[in-house]
């Protein structure tokens, strides 16, 4: 059986008009798919770099985002520094709090507002369902509950965000923290003053 040679490997293959490329490399049977010859002694051209490639978008940042400083394109390099935390010492806010009391009088004042939230609510609304006959009778639990549970935690956010204890360290503002045992947390200077009472 005749046998065709492969020009590029070496390799047999029979002959046939539809085999056409060989088994053995892949590539075609005709030579005419092999590179023209180099005469000797000619060099042929270095080839040639791939082009660079294209430079990176710049990142758009939105009116809303960090403000950019004068030239910025938004590139990650660019990147401003972080914000700094809420000021902490003479300067913050919380210094000269207004509403301070003493941590001895704070606590007891607690106790009392949150008990007094806790049954003025339903004193101060019960009277006035009375005199409203439209209302159904399952609704005055419903605003015994609801104005007993508004009382108490009105009252205990009062004295936790708006009537602070005094920071016995630097006399600024403290937040009350419930626990055991109960702790005042200064927003100023950062001292904790541990009570020897528990609750929250």
């Amino acid at each position: 059986m005749a046998k065709r040679t492969c020009p590029h490997c070496g390799g047999e293959n029979p002959v046939s008009t539809l085999v056409t490329l060989c088994r053995h490399c892949g590539r075609g049977l005709d030579r005419a798919s092999l590179p023209p010859p180099v005469p000797r002694g000619v060099r042929l051209p270095d080839p040639e770099p791939p082009p660079p490639p294209p430079p990176p978008l710049p990142i758009v940042r939105l009116p809303w985002d960090t403000p950019s400083l004068p030239g910025d394109v938004g590139t990650p390099e660019e990147v401003g520094p972080t914000p700094e935390p809420p000021a902490i010492g003479p300067g913050s806010a919380y210094a000269d709090w207004p509403l301070r009391l003493p941590i001895a009088l704070h606590l007891v004042l607690y106790a009392v507002g949150t008990m007094a939230g806790f049954l003025g609510g339903p004193y101060l609304v019960l009277p006035a369902t009375r005199h409203l006959s439209a209302l159904a009778e399952w609704s005055r639990p419903v605003a015994f509950l609801g104005s007993a549970l508004g009382g108490l935690i009105a009252a205990k956010l009062l004295f936790r965000y708006v009537i602070l204890g005094r920071c016995p360290k630097c006399k600024a503002g403290a937040m009350f923290r419930g626990g055991r045992p109960i702790t005042y947390h200064c927003q100023a200077c950062g001292y904790v003053h541990r009570s020897s009472v528990s609750g929250g």
